[in-house]
């Protein structure tokens, strides 16, 4: 079927079965190399020698366990050189075994190998010739086989043997007939030498003995004062266990107590009995009014002192700070001190409101006092994480609130002991979480220099809760705000976020690790114009450090948010790309795309984005094929994590858009990318459809031959589609980002641009200006801008250069001939 001339195409499906059926050297000599074949999935043809270099096949020993799988051209050096399965004779005994058993055949099963004489005379014999050693030639045989081995006299008797007395004969005794004698002696000094072993022996017997008895007694008298102690404990601990049931058993009265003078309180309230109380005035608040103090029990019960493990005992706050809608019996205040507050959410918004503007009060007489103590600002912070509610939201985004915070922040019980503080970050994380308003105003208050400070204190551990929280508020500050990303930015956020990441990885602290990565991509999200911060660290290596450590590749959590620390911070920074690079993140990118993490979506999209971003720099992307990332990446792209998220499945395209190709874009990441339109996952998520179209928009802007990559893929047809789609046409965000990619493919691209009229796309975009999104500007400007692109496309070019003109035209008649006879258009 080969016979015809070198110019004949041969179809895949041939190709295919030639390699079913023939062996490699059949293979290689039949395909002529410079002989054509038509490869039916692309439309563009291949020289046979380098489709067959393509191809991977299966060891020729698979059936006998070799699982292996080469390129075609590799197939016979892995056979001769590689494969675990191949026959190798053993160079002690010639026996031929298996390559992946021939170290233990030589080292445990040979019968030719060496092994010392049993017989301990240091020689070592092949293990077949040891019977024939120690019956012929070991010098310390026994005498038995001695006497098989001596030889006959003449007269055919037996030589006789040599004595093994021999060596202790004494000196006057020097002839064979005194053989008793000797025999005597020797029997002597043995029995002597035995006599003195034995009393040796004794002795230390006698010693041990005495040593044990010592020992027993020590360890008699050490139990008995471990079990002294352990009564002391146990009575202690029954003491502390009496005590704390009292406690509780007040703590629960107390309760009770509370629950029925809050609703009398609200009831009070809503008919408006106590707002003369509630005025705010001092003497209203420790002077209470008859009705209040008829609730109230002559007696205060006494203080609680309740901690955590490892925390100091919190005291209660002073009496001039207790707001009675709170603390459960005003009266008590005046005649003794307070227990810790209860805090819990009012029942109806009118009495939420009178409890925020009192709490609010409170915390401003707190930041002005400056004998205040952590304990106390911590306590009153608790409130404010209680009572963030949606009827209360209003009252917390007023102006005041946000300087008091910061005058909180900055008190000198704060600044001395931060680690005692954490409910004071945790309220700012609420407040900067929901409330948007109190966001800005924090972040107009000068809020950044106040926390990157805290961030640097002593005092703060990888493991204490006040940190966790304080780098949780640095992120929830920036998230989504360009302006408090600036600010921190400018107040030299990176080197400490990089410190206590460094930190991380050297106690192995994963949790933080993970909030430290986060909050550095919230904080380096969205720009260049933070960057300064960022290159004063080392954050590449450093970062590079923590993502290959075996932290990050036992923890999704902190791969997550490592990889997307990476994508922020190298998303168009071709600065921090080369300083990746230059820290090696080629290596560790391959390490985790080969890591079972991997197996969380999630992760999955992170570290393909990451991908995507680096491999804009052309040095970081040379480095990541050296290491053979485009071959996994190509792999993932056949699994079920990839083609059943979407998500997943379009950065992985992207990446291999940039990884694959220089100038033009691999056809598999453009048909990938455009069957994504289709996919229901995606055109019912707005957030995952605005990505896609975003990257066919950016792959777009390459040039003509990525155009025609994407004409190719039927793109044409499918955004013609997705124009008269519902999400598309209820959405101005999802419109104005698929008329951008419209205008990416055909702006420049005359092939293109016809195929966009063949669709009818003029009618589309008619019908798109008679809709509600063509009042937008947005809409009715990029509606505009593409119909100028399909109809008159050279008004939207720039002129080129001479030097490139030549180049330009080149590439867009390669283009069009590309095209031609691909772009389909829909019947009628």
């Amino acid at each position: 079927m080969f016979a015809d001339s070198a110019s004949r195409k041969i179809t895949f499906a041939q190709l295919k079965r030639a390699v079913k059926f023939l062996n490699l050297n059949c293979l290689l000599s039949i395909f002529i190399p410079k002989r054509i074949i038509s490869c039916s999935p692309f439309g563009k043809g291949l020289h046979a020698s380098r489709l067959v270099a393509r191809l991977r096949v299966r060891c020729l020993r698979y059936e006998s366990g070799c699982s292996a799988i080469v390129n075609l051209p590799s197939l016979q050096h892995h056979l001769d050189h590689e494969c675990e399965w191949r026959l190798l004779p053993c160079v002690q005994c010639g026996e031929e075994v298996l390559a992946s058993q021939l170290k233990s055949h030589q080292t445990q099963t040979c019968p030719q190998r060496l092994a010392p004489c049993s017989a301990h005379c240091g020689a070592q014999i092949p293990l077949a010739d040891m019977e024939a050693h120690m019956a012929t030639a070991c010098p310390n045989r026994l005498p038995s086989e001695r006497a098989q081995a001596t030889p006959t006299t003449s007269d055919g008797g037996i030589s006789p043997a040599p004595s093994p007395f021999l060596e202790v004969r004494p000196a006057g005794l020097t002839s064979r007939g005194d053989s008793g004698v000797m025999v005597e002696i020797h029997l002597a000094e043995l029995t002597a030498k035995m006599q003195m072993a034995d009393a040796a022996m004794q002795a230390q017997m006698e010693h041990d003995r005495a040593k044990i008895g010592s020992l027993e007694e020590a360890v008699q008298s050490i139990v008995a004062a471990a079990n002294a102690k352990i009564a002391a404990l146990q009575a202690a601990v029954q003491h502390q266990v009496d005590a704390l049931a009292a406690r509780v058993s007040t703590l629960e009265k107390l309760t009770t107590q509370i629950s029925g003078r809050q609703a009398h309180v609200e009831q009070l309230v809503e008919s408006g009995q106590v707002s003369p109380a509630l005025s705010g005035s001092t003497t209203s608040r420790t002077t209470p009014s008859p009705s209040v103090q008829a609730m109230c029990p002559p007696v205060p019960p006494p203080p609680l002192q309740l901690s955590g493990p490892g925390e100091s005992p919190r005291t209660p706050p002073p009496t001039s700070l207790v707001s009675p809608l709170i603390m459960p019996c005003p009266a008590a205040a005046v005649s003794g001190p307070a227990p810790l507050p209860f805090f819990a959410p009012p029942s109806s918004p009118a009495t939420a409101r009178v409890a925020c503007d009192r709490l609010i009060a409170d915390l401003t007489r707190l930041a002005d006092t400056q004998a205040a103590s952590c304990e106390e600002i911590s306590a009153w912070c608790q409130a404010v994480c209680i009572l963030k509610a949606p009827p209360t939201l209003e009252i917390f985004s007023r102006p005041d609130v946000a300087p008091v915070l910061v005058r909180l922040l900055q008190h000198p019980a704060v600044a001395a002991t931060p680690v005692r503080v954490p409910d004071l970050f945790r309220a700012v994380v609420h407040l900067s979480g929901t409330c948007g308003k109190t966001k800005s105003a924090l972040g107009r208050c000068d809020v950044a220099p106040v926390l990157v400070e805290l961030l640097g204190h002593p005092s703060m551990g990888l493991a204490t809760a006040a940190l966790g929280h304080l780098i949780m508020a640095c992120a929830g500050l920036c998230f989504n705000h360009p302006a408090n990303q600036r600010a921190f930015g400018e107040a030299d956020v990176a080197p400490a976020l990089v410190s206590i990441l460094g930190r991380c990885y050297s106690e192995g602290n994963p949790g933080t690790a993970a909030r430290v990565s986060m909050a550095l991509a919230v904080i380096f999200n969205g720009g260049a114009d933070n960057l300064g911060s960022l290159e004063r660290t080392d954050v590449a290596r450093v970062m590079t450090t923590v993502l290959g450590s075996p932290m990050t590749l036992s923890h999704p959590t902190v791969a997550l948010y490592g990889l997307m620390c990476l994508r922020n911070i190298t998303y168009n920074r071709p600065e921090a790309q080369a300083a990746f690079d230059r820290a090696n993140i080629a290596q560790v990118m391959a390490r985790i795309l080969e890591a079972p993490i991997l197996a969380h979506t999630s992760v999955a999209e992170q570290a393909f984005a990451a991908l995507a971003h680096l491999s804009l720099s052309e040095d970081a992307r040379l480095s990541l094929r050296s290491v053979n990332v485009l071959a996994t990446l190509e792999h993932h792209l056949t699994t079920q994590l990839v083609l059943a998220h979407p998500s997943a499945a379009l950065f992985a395209y992207w990446a291999l858009a940039h990884l694959s190709d220089d100038t033009g874009l691999d056809p598999r990441a453009a048909a990938g990318i455009v069957q994504l339109l289709d996919d229901p996952g995606v055109t019912g998520n707005v957030e995952v459809l605005l990505f896609v179209l975003w990257a066919m928009t950016d792959l777009a802007a390459r040039g003509p031959l990525a155009q025609v990559s994407f004409a190719s893929a039927n793109a044409v047809v499918a955004l013609c589609r997705m124009l008269e789609h519902p999400t598309v046409t209820s959405s101005a965000r999802v419109l104005n980002q698929a008329l951008r990619a419209v205008g990416a493919l055909a702006k420049g691209c005359p092939p293109v641009r016809d195929a966009f009229a063949h669709c009818g796309i003029v009618g589309l975009l008619a019908q798109l200006q008679t809709t509600s999104l063509a009042a937008s500007g947005a809409v009715r400007e990029g509606l505009e801008q593409v119909r100028l692109v399909v109809q008159h496309p050279h008004t939207q070019q720039q002129p080129p250069d001479s030097g490139g003109s030549d180049r330009q035209v080149d590439r867009e008649e390669e283009a069009a001939g590309k095209l031609a006879g691909v772009v389909k258009t829909p019947p009628g």
